[in-house]
């Protein structure tokens, strides 16, 4: 069972029915933006609220504090703009063309959203093919884009996704350059597929239509591990919700990651793809949702297993890496200040 408060932003965000008044004045807004801030959905919340004539049911200090994040992400966000433009005549500017942006910034790129302040991001995702992926690492570091690890990657291994990440002192934005998509090889996402069928939107390379929304969901379910926390993230649903608009999906023909992710978007009320089976995920979501503590502690027993699962690596890295013990020094340093 859904919290009134979700109830009422599924409905905000995902339908296009009026909402009262009384449903808004009888929301806990303390929940609410706990639930907005956990999915990063603020200024999302603050567009819809203002598009649909919601603003003056809201209490008045909530609604200047979901106005402020608003006007804050959208100057962050004409900012990566500017960043991404940067970062591609970088790279174009010493021969390298065999790029596209990623997740977030490819979003933004792709002007999928009504309002430029509606998403949030992190940083500049860019998937590069694996024989450039040096090159392009070393393009960015003498422009400026350093990196914090001294020089040693813990994760470079099998599952290695990114070269460690570039941040700049004068860019708001941190890279993060791909040589692979997901975590785990599966054969209906093919890496050359996006460089393949690329797509030139405001002057700068992103995924296909086709790809953004395989890769958006993807990306959780693997990646973020939604399929094994039988998770949902409404960022991530309110992307997918969009790019569905623009790609038309065949769910009869879909895979188990596909299928259960609308499986989960289905008990939620956002989607009626009326998807066969999958009873025991149906199951086991609806005792997540009533029994708040059994997603909980099904979330940290995952995560517990995947941090053993690398402790070895870590711990034979310290041993034989000395620029590894030296971030490990460096790291309990900062804690002890503090």
């Amino acid at each position: 069972m859904l919290k009134k408060e979700e109830e009422f932003l599924i409905k905000l965000l995902f339908k296009e029915n009026k909402i009262s008044r009384q449903l808004i004045k009888g929301l806990d807004f303390e929940n609410l933006i706990k639930l907005l801030s956990e999915h990063l959905i603020i200024p999302l919340f603050y567009f819809k609220i203002s598009q649909k004539g919601y603003i003056n049911f809201l209490p008045k200090d909530f609604y200047y504090y979901v106005r402020e994040i608003f006007e804050i992400n959208r100057l962050r966000n004409k900012t990566l703009i500017k960043e991404i433009k940067k970062i591609s005549k970088i790279l174009n500017d010493k021969n390298v063309f065999d790029f596209v942006f990623l997740k977030g910034s490819a979003l933004i790129i792709s002007d999928l959203y009504d309002d430029i302040g509606i998403r949030m991001v992190g940083d500049i995702d860019i998937l590069m093919k694996k024989r450039i992926i040096l090159e392009g690492f070393d393009i960015l570091e003498k422009n400026g884009y350093k990196t914090k690890t001294l020089g040693f990657d813990i994760n470079n291994s099998k599952n290695h996704l990114h070269e460690p990440r570039q941040s700049k002192s004068d860019a708001l934005f941190p890279i993060e350059i791909h040589s692979r998509i997901l975590k785990k090889q599966i054969d209906f996402l093919n890496p050359n597929e996006f460089f393949e069928n690329k797509i030139r939107c405001n002057q700068l390379y992103i995924p296909s239509i086709k790809n953004q929304f395989l890769h958006n969901i993807y990306n959780f379910q693997i990646n973020d591990l939604g399929s094994k926390k039988i998770n949902y993230h409404y960022r991530n649903l309110y992307d997918n919700f969009l790019l569905s608009k623009k790609y038309k999906l065949n769910t009869h023909e879909a895979n188990y990651f596909i299928k259960s992710y609308y499986v989960i978007a289905e008990e939620l009320g956002i989607y009626n793809k009326k998807i066969k089976g999958y009873k025991m995920l149906r199951l086991v979501f609806r005792l997540y949702k009533k029994f708040r503590i059994f997603g909980i502690l099904n979330g940290l027993l995952i995560n517990l297993f995947y941090k053993i699962k690398y402790k070895p690596k870590q711990f034979f890295t310290f041993l034989t890496n000395k620029n590894y013990r030296a971030y490990v020094l460096m790291k309990l340093r900062s804690k002890i200040s503090l």
